[in-house]
């Protein structure tokens, strides 16, 4: 049974340096930096296709970085077809 090894500091800024260019990274940056954004606007703002943002918000949003923007009354608000998120 193998133990798992410690990763020094230097492994996580790199692993947090490769999120933030990673889609997912491109896609939490544009929402915090711009406010709420539908995928139709993300897709103008990050340079990713709506499929690739689609994919991406629903493991953002597992993670708890991201939810989707809700009405006083709570239906989902939606832009130009498509959910609208934000950074939590």
């Amino acid at each position: 049974m193998g133990i798992r090894s410690f990763r020094p500091t230097c492994d996580t800024l790199d692993l947090a340096s490769a999120f933030h260019e990673s889609h997912a990274g491109r896609i939490l940056l544009a929402l915090q930096n711009n406010g709420p954004a539908s995928a139709k606007h993300l897709e103008r703002t990050t340079g990713l296709s709506v499929v690739q943002i689609d994919r991406r918000t629903c493991e953002l949003q597992r993670l708890g970085l991201i939810a989707v923007v809700l009405t006083d009354d709570g239906a989902e608000v939606v832009r130009e077809g498509c959910r609208v998120w934000k950074s939590v």
